[in-house]
């Protein structure tokens, strides 16, 4: 399937370029401009002397704009969103989640427009309810909109969204033009409407991202079009770590590439879970090339309870290399018939050579037929592309795989929370999976420090390191 590109990048429309020339020469234009510095914000109020928004107006670039010395909960926006025309601009909330920036869901204006390029940071500053609406052209960043690049921490951000008629809409919550670091936040419900394009129901990002100790979830792509990347559009390197995705929707339209995850760069996903999401193809994360000659790594990592009509966990189109993970109960609706030369995969599809898995359990992901037969589908894509590595547990694959490849049900608990910050498949009593992997290396399994990759003379295979001293540690001898 061709696939359309990305949309290219847009100069300033005449209003906003007006809003940044008038920004550059106004009031705040300065013969020797001021070094950065730290305006403290001192009333709640939407606007006036010592509001948020009054301090952003005062700013240079490089200033940091407190939030902390507030003791109200909620700055309601009543009169639109904050205008920046600064580069590299803070606003320091007391973090805690202590206080909201919040919006009136009028289907206007977003919470933050930032023309001012440079890095906009939000850091301990909670967002919510903000609605940017066009009925004319493309509409992106339903609570922030930056023209550069963006810096979310500790932060909460929630109840955002993105209504564009018939033109393209992008990024439900967060927009960046340029990179995006997301790192202690949670990012969910938000979404894209739109009879047009829809490209990050969460997140968007034309440039690279980082995701960290973050999750994003309950989003949705809602287009009767293409839709891509329910959670999180990537246009260059995404690195996540220790970090969710789930429960984010992408399946409305005529294609819906990838449920939580479109990546279009060189993609590093680590100790991160994937879950819940869905697609048409892809359904949690779809790798896409872009003839750039970009790979992707998936290290001790969880994808789980995916659903899509082709590749309901991962849709990989460039070489890809897998180690120490779990890909287990995902779920392709397939119709009857299976093209000539491909084969319908629940778990993994692979498009692209060489592909690697190592110290990985692929199993218990079905193909669902529109007849209602379900049928074993853990590896597929097309035909043939062998996949490499070693120590692995796969129980069905159209592909072939290394000769010590362990084919047996690996007797993977349900997914939850046993310990570190994501949600693993524990391995339960007497897995085929336990002491017959590989370490890779690695010091921990996916759940983090405190839980050692090797518990007994050699590493599981999969995700999850079982702990045979588990119920001793529990206080039960």
């Amino acid at each position: 399937m061709r696939l359309p590109a990305a949309a290219p990048r847009l100069p300033l429309r005449p209003l906003a370029a007006a809003f940044a020339l008038a920004l550059a020469f106004g009031a705040n234009a300065h013969a020797t401009p001021r070094s950065p510095q730290s305006i403290v914000v001192q009333t709640c109020d939407d606007a006036g002397a010592g509001s948020l928004r009054d301090a952003v107006a005062q700013a240079v670039d490089g200033d940091t704009i407190d939030l902390t010395q507030l003791q109200c909960s909620t700055i309601s926006l009543s009169t639109g969103a904050i205008l920046i025309g600064v580069a590299d601009l803070t606003l320091q909330g007391p973090g805690d989640h202590r206080l909201a920036l919040a919006g009136f869901d009028d289907y206007g204006s977003s919470l933050l427009y930032d023309l001012g390029g440079g890095t906009l940071t939000i850091d301990g500053l909670d967002l919510t309810f903000g609605s940017k609406y066009r009925s004319d052209n493309i509409a992106r960043g339903g609570c922030v909109y930056t023209n550069g690049n963006l810096k979310v921490n500790g932060s909460h951000v929630s109840f955002c969204g993105v209504h564009a008629n018939t033109y393209t809409a992008a990024g439900g919550a967060l927009y960046a033009y340029g990179s995006a670091e997301i790192t202690n936040s949670v990012i969910d419900t938000a979404g894209l409407t739109t009879s047009g394009y829809a490209r990050g129901g969460c997140v968007f990002a034309h440039g690279d991202v980082t995701l960290a100790y973050s999750s994003l979830s309950g989003c949705r792509n809602a287009t009767s079009s293409h839709g891509f990347g329910g959670g999180l559009y990537v246009g260059g390197e995404l690195i996540m770590k220790y970090s969710t995705i789930r429960d984010n929707e992408n399946d409305d339209g005529e294609v819906g590439i990838g449920g939580g995850i479109y990546a279009r760069g060189e993609t590093f996903v680590f100790w991160s879970t994937i879950s819940g999401n869905s697609a048409t193809a892809g359904g949690g994360i779809a790798l896409m090339n872009d003839s750039n000659g970009h790979t992707a790594s998936i290290i001790e990592s969880t994808i789980s309870g995916n659903v899509a009509h082709a590749a309901g966990g991962i849709a990989a189109n460039i070489p890809l290399a897998i180690s120490n993970s779990t890909i287990a109960f995902n779920t392709a609706n397939v119709p009857d018939t299976q093209p000539i030369g491909y084969a319908w995969s629940g778990g993994l599809a692979v498009r692209a050579s060489p592909v690697t898995i190592t110290s990985t359990i692929v199993a218990n992901n079905l193909a669902h037929h529109s007849d209602g037969r379900d049928e074993r589908s853990d590896i597929g894509g097309d035909i043939p592309n062998d996949v490499g590595g070693s120590t692995s547990l796969v129980v069905d694959s159209a592909q072939a795989v290394p000769p010590d490849t362990i084919v047996a049900d690996p007797l993977l608990a349900p997914l939850a929370g046993n310990g570190g910050p994501t949600e693993t498949h524990a391995l339960g009593a007497g897995s085929p999976a336990i002491d017959a992997g590989d370490d890779g290396g690695w010091d921990t399994d996916q759940r983090g420090t405190g839980y050692p990759r090797i518990q007994n003379a050699r590493a599981d295979i999969g995700a999850y390191e079982v702990d045979p001293d588990l119920i001793f540690r529990n206080g039960f001898d």
